[in-house]
């Protein structure tokens, strides 16, 4: 808005023009770098000039970084693209034998938080080595140690058993 402007000088009515001068910015369409202008209104009712910019749309890559473990059957870093501004849930948990995984590094993620996308952010999986004590195995379902014993046991009662009939064989002639 222009305020106290004078109507007349030396007796003349004055002319006042409002308007945009193009530039390398200013170059009447909307695009990136660029805006749009738009002039509305009358003298009567005032003149409004608008200037129209749309910033383009950035995207970003976020990586999770496995170190050492796989995710879905893969060992390869998972790299995905968003939009600015998107808010993502952090990926699940990765897995790597002998050892337990901590939290997503990057700050401290846990799969699950939330983060929004402003920029190209790396998760780097953090992990502790299993601790099992000496002598203590894990029961992992596995039933080759129940199967070692049973034959160890069969094989020992069949050489028992063998030892007993060649004795008596013996003790016959």
């Amino acid at each position: 808005s222009f305020d106290d402007l004078y109507l007349r000088k030396e007796g003349n009515e004055i002319s006042y023009t409002v308007r945009e001068e193009k530039t390398d910015v200013i170059t009447g369409t909307d695009g990136e770098g660029t805006y749009a202008i738009e002039i509305s209104g009358d003298a009567g009712k005032g003149y409004t000039v608008t200037n129209k910019h749309t910033p383009p749309v950035k995207y970003y890559k976020i990586t999770y970084k496995l170190n050492g473990g796989t995710y879905k059957g893969s060992g390869d870093d998972v790299v995905e693209t968003y939009k600015e501004g998107t808010v993502i849930s952090i990926h699940e948990a990765p897995v790597r034998g002998g050892y337990q995984f901590l939290y997503w590094k990057g700050s401290e993620y846990q799969p699950g938080d939330q983060y929004t996308v402003m920029e190209d952010h790396v998760f780097v999986a953090q992990w502790q080595k299993d601790d099992i004590p000496p002598g203590d195995i894990p029961d992992t379902g596995d039933p080759t140690r129940l199967t070692l014993w049973l034959s160890m046991m069969l094989g020992s009662g069949i050489g028992i058993a063998l030892l007993i009939a060649d004795r008596k064989k013996r003790l016959n002639y």
